[in-house]
């Protein structure tokens, strides 16, 4: 091997390193712009969630009948809101067909007009004067021993109006088992 073809190897060398190094580089650059982004989003998210209008929380949907579930909110509701059925989702536990009853099927993650209570199968109604606890009552019995998830969205505080998220939370107790 001449002079010449070792330099030429040696070229190649450094051409294929330089090209490597560029594309860790490159990696590593993407990869820092990806966490920039990543942490522009965690702060814009904390902001809206911080921008989020007050309202109440279910604390808890038990049933307390075949056809009736009693529902607890932690503020005063504004009645309104909180007595349309439309702004409640009775989600089971499958996604499969179910058997007539209280539940919607599926696993969505969203309520919308195909999953909510329809005013022709529930009433709402307050139990006293408090607007923070309610008795939902259906036309249908709830399935027996099929779980049942009470997610409500919509409702306001009180005096207020224009809330448009749910109304539940990590601590609600707002699942139970038909019986």
């Amino acid at each position: 091997m001449s002079c010449f073809d070792l330099h030429d190897a040696w070229k190649r060398s450094a051409t294929r390193l330089e090209q490597a190094w560029h594309n860790v580089h490159n990696r590593q650059t993407v990869a820092d712009r990806q966490r920039q982004i990543e942490s522009i989003d965690l702060m814009i998210t904390s902001h809206i969630n911080r921008q989020k209008l007050p309202h109440p929380i279910l604390l808890e949907a038990r049933q307390i009948a075949p056809n009736q579930i009693f529902l607890q909110y932690d503020q005063r509701t504004n009645l309104a809101s909180a007595t349309n059925v439309a702004n409640y989702w009775i989600r089971s536990n499958i996604e499969h067909p179910i058997p007539t009853g209280i539940s919607t099927e599926g696993m969505d993650y969203a309520l919308t007009d195909s999953n909510s209570v329809r005013p022709d199968v529930s009433i709402i109604r307050p139990v006293d004067d408090s607007k923070m606890r309610f008795v939902m009552t259906f036309r249908l019995n709830a399935i027996t021993g099929l779980m049942h998830h009470v997610l409500p969205c919509f409702v306001n505080l009180e005096g207020r109006t224009g809330f448009d998220d749910a109304n539940w939370g990590p601590f609600s107790k707002n699942t139970f088992i038909g019986m």
